[in-house]
């Protein structure tokens, strides 16, 4: 389960180093190299967390998804 933070203090722009890149541009990021870094037998699912918890995906292998 892959849970990505969508509330507003999210879109404060501290996510690098430069300070121009939001803090949920970079949580995505790590998000797909964690999906990229999944083995032949992992399954991940991706949810939206804000103020109540939304699937953005099923459960899947497949970084597609």
């Amino acid at each position: 389960m892959i849970l990505l933070d969508a509330s507003a203090s999210m879109k404060t722009l501290d996510g690098d180093e430069n300070g121009t890149e939001s803090r949920l541009a970079a949580a995505r990021l790590k998000a797909k190299q964690l999906i990229d870094s999944m083995g032949g037998g992992d399954v991940a699912m991706i949810m939206k967390v804000d103020g109540q918890a939304t699937p953005m995906s099923r459960f899947s292998s497949d970084a597609r998804c």
